[in-house]
């Protein structure tokens, strides 16, 4: 019964927001502007959204009845693009302060409302503002999902959490994600993460200055993300799924246990990176730079790391069954435990790397060095298994001992 009554309840507030948020976009007089002016507007979208955060049940409902198709005979009250560009309009003024800086601010203004109300939650100014503006947000990735699944929107209904980039790809303002994430501590040190971080699914972030951010457990799933500065951010157990990291910079990030299947990472920058049981299944990570990067007892089976540098990797205990490794540099590699099981290797730099343990069944090697003075040559025990190998009579300067082991001319 708890669980029905807490449902009602979010159904009855997805219920009065679709009311106001038809009515934002009601068309004036003669067709011109709007019957809901901005002032007005701002106010409203304060006193409705700035109590607290919205739920995915909420969002969920909302877009369910604002989408529902009119009844035959009537107009459809929902008017996406307009009511899109009204509340990126909000948003875009909401970043620049320029609600909670006002001399009596819209904040001030819902605060002493709530105050006669006794205030249960005990919101200030800028928590209010925050909640104001992160809710909005919300509406606008919803919004922008909506409009990219179809032709007649897609180019009119696209959100720029970091401002839409110009001629030369540039974003206005890279960095202004992470300023909102550091202004939303006031509710909590992972206010943004609570707030939003469930709804960044598909979201176009391509370029933005994200580093060092705290997204642990984020739904980007289908992000657009290339380009982007990810340097030190925590992004374990994110849902990264199809999302485009090519190109993107994420030296030192941590991705523990993150979903990165299907993901685009080439190009990407992950030195000394922490991968470790993150899934790269099928994940292109072709001339990525993973040096140093720690993959210890990751998913990586059929990711595409062709051309990559692996140079002094942590590959111990990762599934790389049916990766694509050729001509990747792995020299120094520890891929002790490894499952490289039907992997290609052609051309591949395994000088000084650790095969101790590893599975090569079915293995590509034609082409693959395998000693070197500086590295030395690969190492290998009796765990080591070679059945059905392919290609080592053709590779590069194959260890005496190992040719012999394998009988070997």
């Amino acid at each position: 019964m708890e669980f029905v009554h807490k449902s009602f309840g979010e159904f009855l507030c997805a219920e009065r927001l679709k009311e106001s948020l038809e009515e934002w976009t009601e068309p004036g007089k003669k067709g011109r502007g709007f019957n809901t002016p901005d002032s007005q507007m701002d106010r409203e979208i304060y006193d409705l959204l700035g109590y607290g955060p919205l739920t995915g049940e909420i969002v969920e409902y909302l877009m369910g009845l604002l989408t529902t198709p009119a009844v035959p005979g009537q107009e459809s009250l929902f008017r996406p693009v307009e009511l899109f560009q009204r509340l990126e309009y909000f948003y875009q003024r909401w970043c620049e302060g320029e609600f909670i800086d006002a001399p009596e601010s819209l904040p001030q203004e819902k605060m002493r409302r709530l105050q006669k109300q006794l205030n249960p939650q005990g919101l200030g100014q800028r928590q209010i503002d925050i909640y104001a503006g992160l809710n909005v947000m919300i509406l606008l990735l919803e919004l922008h999902r909506y409009g990219q699944e179809r032709d007649e929107f897609k180019d009119k209904m696209v959100f720029y959490p970091c401002g839409k980039p110009n001629a030369e790809g540039k974003l206005d303002d890279a960095s202004r994600l992470l300023r909102l994430i550091g202004y939303s501590c006031c509710i909590g040190y992972f206010g943004f993460l609570h707030t939003v971080g469930r709804f960044l699914s598909g979201a176009d972030l391509s370029g933005a200055n994200l580093g060092g951010a705290e997204l642990c457990g984020a739904d980007l799933d289908g992000a657009k993300l290339s380009g982007a500065n990810l340097g030190g951010a925590e992004l374990s157990d994110a849902d990264l799924t199809d999302a485009d990291l090519s190109g993107a910079h994420l030296r030192s990030a941590y991705l523990t246990d993150a979903n990165l299947r299907l993901a685009n990472l080439s190009g990407a920058d992950l030195r000394r990176a922490s991968l470790s049981d993150a899934d790269l299944s099928d994940a292109d990570l072709s001339g990525a730079n993973l040096s140093g990067a720690f993959l210890w007892d990751a998913n990586l089976s059929g990711a595409n790391f062709s051309r990559a540098d692996l140079w002094n990797v942590d590959l111990s205990g990762a599934n790389l069954s049916g990766a694509d490794l050729s001509g990747a540099d792995l020299s120094g590699a520890n891929l002790s435990g490894a499952n490289l099981m039907g992997a290609n290797l052609m051309g591949a730099n395994l000088m000084g790397g650790d095969l101790r343990g590893a599975n090569l069944s079915g293995a590509h090697l034609n082409g693959a060095s395998l000693t070197d003075r500086t590295f030395g040559d690969v190492k290998w025990n009796e765990n080591t298994n070679w059945e059905n190998v392919r290609g080592l009579d053709t590779a590069v300067d194959v260890p005496e001992a190992l040719r012999q082991q394998l009988g070997m001319q």
